[in-house]
């Protein structure tokens, strides 16, 4: 009887040790789901939307084009709401040329922003070694923007950065700044660098930002080794409220 309680006690000792191991096994892997699933490298060969990829990406995730000189496509607009994502969009290592990444929709831009948000995350978006063309040569149709930042009253956006990149046949200015008047006074729609990359053929040059609302611009803005061939008559840049930039041009031979 003493022997049968017994082994009946070690049963219940190793079902309860093996329900404890079961969960804490059933734990680390949600873990490793959530890991996977808030931040991951995507690699896309070409021919591939990309802007399917950039609308589904994590916060963290890194989008990289693999195929050299490859065609992709962008044929929606991608529109984030508010803040809290960020992500890379880049070539692969080792490419012999740039992935070139072609506006195919019928209206909108590539990327809008829409905050609300009243914290700072410090989020930023990444493009490094891509040609991204704004024209649609089968419908004939422009995009207008590359990145819209429009910002509501106290709210922050996103710092753009990069590097290595092609912005060309834009309907107007790749990069926009705007939003609603009223807020802090004081830029709060992120930062803004851009290296070693070419803007080519823009209808209304390269960077707008608001002439009468501060908040909604960027607080610096550096522009490096780039080099501007083709803006119209508007100019590089018109950057009102801004109170750190840095343009520096490339002679056309380099």
């Amino acid at each position: 009887m003493r022997r049968q309680k017994s082994n009946m006690s070690r049963q219940n000792l190793n079902i309860k040790c093996m329900r404890k191991i079961s969960i804490m096994v059933l734990m680390a892997l949600m873990w490793l789901v959530v890991i996977q699933v808030q931040a991951g490298t995507i690699q896309v060969a070409a021919p591939a939307d990309i802007s399917t990829y950039v609308a589904a990406a994590n916060d963290g995730d890194i989008i990289e084009l693999t195929t050299s000189g490859g065609a992709y496509t962008w044929s929606t607009q991608v529109t984030l709401t508010d803040n809290t994502k960020g992500f890379t969009v880049r070539a692969a290592s080792g490419l012999a040329s740039r992935p070139v990444v072609t506006f195919s929709g019928s209206t909108g831009y590539f990327i809008r922003l829409t905050s609300s948000s009243a914290t700072s995350y410090s989020k930023k978006l990444s493009f490094e070694g891509i040609e991204f063309n704004g024209y649609n040569a089968t419908n004939a149709i422009y995009s207008g923007y590359f990145y819209y930042s429009y910002l509501n009253p106290g709210a922050y956006g996103l710092t753009v950065a990069a590097d290595n990149c092609v912005f060309r046949n834009f309907g107007s200015r790749p990069i926009y700044y705007s939003g609603v008047t009223g807020g802090a006074i004081e830029a709060m729609a992120g930062d803004l660098y851009i290296s070693n990359s070419e803007f080519r053929d823009l209808r209304s040059g390269v960077l707008y930002a608001s002439p009468t609302n501060l908040n909604a611009n960027p607080n610096n803005v550096n522009f490096t080794n780039c080099l501007f061939l083709g803006p119209s008559a508007s100019g590089v840049a018109n950057m009102y409220f801004v109170y750190n930039y840095d343009i520096h041009c490339a002679p056309e031979d380099e």
